[in-house]
């Protein structure tokens, strides 16, 4: 199912809501990655992570995220992240393999 801009952003702020303000995969807020990794006395442009990005299970084919596949919402490093998990099982533990469980292909339910 294609959501339209509209019904992509009420999925995106319901997740949110639920998750309290959260991002999905490391239960932070928003934060400046630069501040984070150079300390907050860096020198430099303030590279301010967002908890915006709505990750979804990528085998709903046909799809950008929908209520059957979403399963939460992450700062974009932790989107690209847990997209660097899904494809290499063997770094994934317990938090991770629970995260990717969540989403499921509704086709092979």
């Amino acid at each position: 199912m294609v959501l339209t801009a509209k019904q992509r952003q009420t999925l995106k702020d319901k997740l949110l809501a639920e998750q309290g303000g959260l991002c999905a995969v490391c239960k932070r807020p928003a934060f400046c990655s630069a501040c984070h990794f150079q300390g907050p006395d860096h020198i430099g442009e303030h590279k301010f992570q967002p908890v915006s990005t709505l990750d979804h299970n990528h085998s709903h084919t046909g799809c950008d995220g929908c209520e059957a596949c979403a399963r939460g919402v992450t700062h974009s490093l932790c989107n690209r992240a847990i997209t660097i998990l899904e494809v290499n099982p063997h770094l994934q533990n317990d938090f991770t393999r629970a995260y990717l469980s969540k989403g499921r292909n509704p086709w092979n339910a």
